[in-house]
């Protein structure tokens, strides 16, 4: 789908930074379903939290599927999270192992610029497993955007930050994410010439 992407559409992926390898939580600014396909390419054993209304949702189900999607019903609250962190233990008892799970702070996808206030998702996990937390910033965004139209070719940036290992209290952690992946997808934004208004 990447190549697609590129050779009929003209936008192409820059990674930075290391993809993980091993077993953690990679927490990624989720701008267009750009994100979704480059995390899902650079990832090699990856698995995403995603609402279970995404499911539904024609072609994205079935990508949502293929990939390995742990879907939740975010209207359960503490009963989903302790679902996510139940089928995490369960996959790290694995001889594979989990992989790199997948999760969005802002909990929906945003515009170029734009923040929403992050969930304490990413950290309550880390919490409860102490998997590290891989921070990612981009800026997808700028050239496929959130509706998907118009596309604009280009190059998108994906850019993986300096793991956050276990320690901090939940809330702590997930206010460390935010300060490492807001000013940095703001200075993707930036260098690709979006706008950087929040």
């Amino acid at each position: 789908m990447l190549g697609a992407a590129r050779l009929i559409l003209g936008v192409r992926v820059e990674y930075r930074g290391t993809p993980p390898a091993g077993d953690c939580i990679v927490a990624s600014k989720h701008q267009s379903f750009l994100d979704i396909l480059a995390l899902a390419h650079a990832c090699p054993r990856r698995a995403f939290v995603m609402k279970r209304e995404v499911l539904r949702v024609p072609i994205m189900g079935w990508f949502a599927r293929k990939v390995g999607c742990i879907p939740i019903d975010r209207a359960r609250g503490k009963e989903a999270m302790k679902q996510i962190i139940a089928e995490v233990e369960t996959a790290r008892a694995r001889p594979q192992g989990l992989g790199q799970l997948i999760i969005y702070p802002e909990g929906t996808r945003t515009r170029p610029g734009q923040k929403l206030p992050y969930k304490h998702g990413a950290s309550t996990i880390q919490r409860a497993t102490g998997l590290p937390i891989h921070p990612v910033a981009v800026n997808c965004g700028l050239f496929w955007p959130r509706r998907g139209f118009p596309i604009r070719g280009g190059t998108a940036v994906v850019e993986f930050l300096a793991p956050l290992h276990a320690g901090p209290r939940s809330a702590a952690a997930t206010e460390l994410l935010e300060e490492r992946i807001e000013p940095a997808s703001d200075r993707l934004l930036a260098e690709a010439g979006g706008l950087t208004v929040r």
